[in-house]
């Protein structure tokens, strides 16, 4: 699927990801030997960019006013 033709806007198309609870589990690999470092590391550095990156999608998509409020009766500010 294209984002072009279903702007997800930092969405996970699989589902709503508890971001807390997957950094809790790679922070929470083993770390004795280089290996267990190493991909303990990427691990992490793979969530942070995933959030990092539906951050960003999302703050532009809100900026932009393509995403409905969570107050829709709310005025504009």
């Amino acid at each position: 699927m294209e984002e072009g033709l279903l702007p997800l806007y930092g969405l996970d198309p699989r589902g709503v990801r508890d971001w807390n609870e997957e950094f809790q589990v790679v922070k929470d690999f083993p770390k004795e030997t280089f290996v267990q470092r190493v991909q303990r590391d990427r691990a992490v550095a793979k969530v942070y960019n995933d959030f990092l990156d539906a951050a960003v999608k999302g703050a532009v998509a809100i900026v932009g006013g393509n995403l409905t409020p969570l107050n829709p009766n709310e005025s504009a500010r």
